[in-house]
């Protein structure tokens, strides 16, 4: 991260002096818009730019740019909304059901011109089954801009990214679709962060417990973020696929492939019939493409932008078990900054003043050097890093460096004596009980070995001793 000015430079120079279809020539190849969802890409591009949050389209499911009314719906939500749009929905049904019983001539205005569209788009005979397709859709302009502008603190680093892994570079305006860039985004479905992780799939690639959440960085959940969508792709062979993957899942796409007999993209979606593949799903490739192609060119859609600044930090990775308010006394830092620079971590760390686990990544300020604290902090070179987020989940297995020699305490009677002892790294829903219980100790020798008391809290990642013990009579013998 010493490099992020001279990179963000570079990123300066190669975007802004490349010509857009110089910098974008290979991108299209790899996501291409099929001729029957270009109507969908234009549709998805003017809610994004052209309709306001406080505005919505009434249209059809089908042939998105059907648009029978644009309406005003200021700052409804929820069952007001509904219950809003529903009247505009009812009158335009009420109006499709007249035009197939009417000749032109004796139509009125509305009736034409609902009638038009549908001879241009669809055909006036399909007007009676339109009648169950009439959708709403808020405007999202003003999220798209926000989200544009909230990109700048990430989006270079995104960029470094994925072209160290010679990815499309297209994948960084990925979450334009999923959070608008917002990385405390949270969906009903309980998706979270830039990315928009379950908590079942971020398990995969993140650490999330109830002191952290990783899908809440916006560095490391794009780093999830890519496995993920490189291990779709290498699944599928196909981007628009693995794409629509992201949001309907692997498994989903594989079966609908299976199902209809395609990797076509065009083909899945007209023929592929699950009751969780519907509209969002079918939409999230064309949402996906129009994000791009406003990304891209965003000059031409908003007459001003204010780019947030690229957040600079630097990345370490914890040599032991530390408190945030202790690393930031040794590196003389505010809790507050160091807050800022770690979303990740949750309130409750700071609340219990509970230690993050060892080997767990923390970011500080550009100022701080591993040099200068060596004994608490390492910075791996980059093409370590993948191979460190790896190694953090692999918390299954005790680590036996070697036999420890520890200093004879003076312990409870009944406390047996320990004379030599074995590191283990703490897993995920491991207790001081249950570890005691499966190296056959006590759970008051385990404690005491490692200066805890009986409220101390223990985390994953988390190195503890524990005692080899030799029985008693042994030791006598021994003496």
């Amino acid at each position: 991260m010493e490099e992020k000015e001279t990179i963000s430079f570079f990123l300066f120079m190669f975007y802004g002096l490349s010509t857009p279809s110089m910098l974008w020539a290979n991108q299209t190849s790899h996501f291409p818009i099929p001729p029957f969802l270009a109507d969908n890409v234009l549709f998805w591009k003017k809610v994004y730019t052209d309709v306001s949050i406080e505005d919505g389209l009434i249209h059809d499911r089908e042939y998105p740019l059907i648009i029978y009314q644009r309406i005003t719906v200021g700052s409804r939500w929820g069952k007001k909304l509904d219950t809003y749009v529903d009247t505009y929905k009812k009158r335009i049904a009420n109006v499709l059901r007249k035009i197939p019983t009417k000749p032109p001539q004796k139509r009125s205005p509305e009736e034409n011109h609902f009638a038009a569209m549908f001879q241009e788009y669809s055909s006036i005979k399909d007007i009676p089954q339109a009648i169950g397709r009439i959708r709403f859709q808020r405007g999202l302009r003003e999220s798209f801009l926000k989200g544009l502008e909230q990109s700048g603190m990430y989006i270079d680093e995104i960029f470094s990214m994925i072209k160290r892994q010679h990815l499309p570079l297209r994948l960084a305006y990925l979450p334009h679709v999923e959070s608008s860039f917002n990385i405390k985004a949270v969906s009903k479905a309980g998706a979270v962060g830039l990315w928009q992780f379950m908590t079942a799939t971020g398990k995969r690639y993140l650490d999330i417990d109830r002191h952290i959440d990783e899908r809440l960085d916006p560095i490391l959940s794009s780093e999830a973020a890519l496995k993920l969508l490189k291990q779709n792709y290498s699944e599928l062979k196909s981007w628009p696929l693995a794409i629509t993957a992201y949001n309907y899942g692997l498994g989903g796409i594989k079966r609908a492939v299976r199902q209809t007999g395609s990797t076509d993209i065009e083909v899945i979606i007209r023929k592929h019939k699950s009751r969780s593949f519907q509209f969002a799903s079918k939409n999230f490739y064309s949402c996906f493409l129009a994000a791009c192609e406003i990304d891209e060119n965003y000059q031409r859609y908003f007459k001003l932008v204010n780019m947030a600044t690229p957040l600079l930090r630097k990345r370490f990775v914890l040599k032991n078990p530390m408190r945030p308010i202790d690393i930031c006394e040794q590196l003389q830092i505010s809790l507050s900054e160091f807050r800022a620079l770690n979303p990740a971590y949750k309130p409750s760390l700071f609340k219990q003043k509970a230690p993050i686990p060892q080997f767990y990544t923390v970011f500080l300020p550009l100022s701080v050097s591993s040099d200068d604290y060596s004994d608490i902090i390492y910075n791996p070179p980059p093409q370590q890093e993948e191979q460190l987020l790896d190694e953090q989940k692999k918390k299954n297995t005790p680590i036996v460096n070697s036999l420890v020699s520890v200093k004879k305490p003076q312990y409870e009677k009944d406390v047996p004596t320990p004379r030599k002892s074995f590191k283990y790294r703490v897993k995920k829903g491991d207790s001081l009980w249950q570890i005691a219980k499966k190296f056959g100790v006590e759970d008051a020798t385990l404690r005491k070995i490692n200066g805890l008391s009986r409220r101390s809290y223990i985390y994953p990642g988390q190195v503890i001793k524990v005692p080899v013990i030799i029985p008693k009579k042994s030791q006598k013998n021994a003496q």
